[in-house]
């Protein structure tokens, strides 16, 4: 699946640019992140890297659903697969680009 962009902007964040992918949960999905839900690592030739995923952007919601935690974010996992949902869109949040001063 390609990416796509998501127009609505979240004005109490610092990010401005959403991304919704969608993801297979029969596979790895190819992603780490820290405890802030920032992508710290995309794995080469995964399914996150295929849709366009990339370092840096931050998870906000699975399957729709606000995600706030990496606790959170393994139990909206679980209860998808549970309930036989593995194809779950998964929203990002890019970080503002800043002018670089010259």
């Amino acid at each position: 699946c390609m990416p796509t962009l998501d127009e609505s902007l979240d004005p109490q964040s610092d990010m401005n640019v959403g991304q919704t992918v969608t993801l297979d949960l029969r596979q790895p999905l190819g992603v780490g992140f820290d405890k802030h839900l920032n992508i710290t690592h995309c794995q080469e030739g995964s399914q996150a890297q295929e849709a366009g995923v990339e370092v840096g952007a931050k998870v906000t919601r699975l399957a729709n659903e606000i995600v706030n935690s990496v606790d959170q974010f393994k139990i909206i996992m679980s209860r998808c697969k549970e309930q036989g949902q593995f194809e779950v869109i998964l929203t990002l949040q890019h970080p503002l680009i800043k002018d670089i001063p010259s």
